[in-house]
């Protein structure tokens, strides 16, 4: 999971890592083609929760190759993932990608095509923001999916990321087949500075001394907190709040808040199908609690 894309969205030196399978343009990156962008979890475990998606395109000679990850929305046919998947240089467009969900594995479990794209007003500078979109499939999967959490949780509270990213900290070679899992800290913004974050998104660290975090190609997979007793989503991976490039050395990551009412909000209208001005109502957010 450590392993993300690389999004130098900052000015001068601050090189935000996005965590797509896909590199983007920056100053600081390589050539932009996907097979950079790939990454798994870092300092993780094999994980298995249903409504984990992994984003797929066919790259180089790869049918499948997978850039991002997402979750499975209440009625199966909707993803939720994170802008800059398709808002970057070198990203393919929604209607080029299939979907597999349900498996741990990701070259198993269900398939689907997206046919459509609800994306946020997303910023590349400053980096992030609005880093959140819905994608629509072509048909309603099988697998049980999640929803957003009430609230991301207090300071402290533990969030469990998850994708199929590259485990080592320098990004290189092939992204995880097997969905990953590890427990980061919900910690102050200040601790994510260098990444410019706002008020929208969340700071999550590793616990002291561990060496663990998103990296290329986990962009767009959830951060989830148990309520309950069911995961649901606080968070969607966005990029990593460090200037070398690299995943992991302690580092904290970026995620949009996607608890935050403006987030939630967009992603109700998109679920719904309706205008992006559309009021939302408490009964329009906990029908879809019940749905998941």
């Amino acid at each position: 999971m450590r392993q993300r894309t690389k999004k130098a969205v900052l000015s001068s030196a601050a090189l935000l890592v996005v965590m797509t399978g896909v590199s983007a343009a920056q100053p600081a990156m390589t050539t932009p083609s996907t097979e950079q962008a790939e990454s798994r979890i870092i300092g993780g475990t094999p994980a298995d929760f249903p409504f984990a998606v992994s984003l797929q395109f066919a790259h180089k000679g790869n049918p499948d190759y997978d850039f991002c990850g997402g979750a499975l929305l209440p009625g199966g046919r909707h993803v939720l993932t994170a802008a800059h998947c398709f808002m970057l240089p070198g990203h393919p467009k929604p209607e080029a990608v299939h979907v597999r969900a349900g498996h741990p594995d990701k070259h198993q479990g269900e398939f689907a095509k997206v046919v459509g794209a609800r994306i946020a007003d997303f910023h590349q500078a400053p980096p992030g923001v609005n880093d959140i979109a819905v994608l629509t499939l072509d048909r309603r999967l099988r697998a049980r999916p999640t929803w957003i959490a009430p609230s991301a949780g207090e300071f402290g509270a533990t969030v469990r990321a998850i994708g199929w990213g590259r485990t080592d900290e320098a990004g290189q070679g092939d992204g995880s087949q097997i969905l990953h899992q590890v427990d980061l800290i919900r910690t102050t913004r200040a601790a994510c500075s260098v990444g410019s974050i706002d008020d929208r998104e969340l700071c999550l660290a590793p616990r002291s001394g561990q060496n663990a975090g998103v990296c290329y190609g986990d962009s767009g997979s959830p951060g989830l907190r148990k309520v309950a007793g069911r995961w649901m989503v606080v968070g969607v991976a966005s990029r990593g709040a460090r200037t070398n490039g690299r995943c992991g050395g302690g580092a904290p990551d970026i995620f949009t808040d996607a608890t935050a009412r403006q987030h939630r909000d967009f992603v109700v209208r998109a679920v719904l199908d309706r205008p992006h001005t559309a009021a939302v109502s408490d009964a329009d957010v906990a029908r879809l609690a019940e749905a998941s």
